[in-house]
């Protein structure tokens, strides 16, 4: 079986994969069948002891097959997301093979974001553009190094849409 038939058959041995908002939900069991499927998962939550508890959890109930690197970031800010670029580039300098842009939020009432925009179109949209252009060129790395493309795969929910719809964004 070649490379690209083991990936396209479940296995991600020897990938290393990125997952936002792992601390619980979709993240984290998105982030658990990753490491179950061999991969090194970079484990994302907004705080430190967020993501160490889910990596504890993972490596508690997962097959022993996966390696889960707990990281923080706070991704209300584009500075909290520079910082996760700055620390996957730290802990994933060989490159990644995955990004799950499954971090996001939903808030009842208008608060803006340090950097001006509306703090749930903040989080959802503009961090995870900026955290997607930031790791570009460690997804290449890591397409080059397996002479596979690597992915980026943006998640959703219908919690934004039970919101009230804005026309001032900023």
């Amino acid at each position: 079986m070649s490379t690209f038939d083991a990936q396209f058959a479940g296995r991600l041995d020897g990938q290393t994969v990125l997952v936002t908002g792992a601390k619980g939900g979709i993240g984290y069991e998105t982030a658990l069948s990753a490491g179950n499927s061999g991969a090194t998962v970079l484990v994302h939550a907004r705080r430190a002891d967020y993501a160490r508890q889910a990596v504890d959890l993972m490596a508690s109930s997962g097959n022993g097959r996966g390696n889960y690197v707990p990281l923080a970031g706070d991704l209300a800010s584009l500075a909290g997301a520079r910082q996760l670029v700055d620390t996957v580039h730290e802990v994933s300098p060989d490159g990644l093979n995955g990004l799950v842009n499954n971090a996001g939020a939903a808030f009842a009432s208008k608060v803006l974001s340090p950097d001006g925009f509306e703090r749930t179109i903040a989080i959802n949209h503009v961090a995870l553009a900026s955290l997607t252009e930031g790791l570009l060129d460690l997804l290449r790395k890591g397409a080059d190094a397996l002479a596979l493309p690597s992915r980026v795969v943006n998640m959703t929910a219908v919690l934004e849409s039970r919101g009230n719809p804005l026309v001032d964004w900023s």
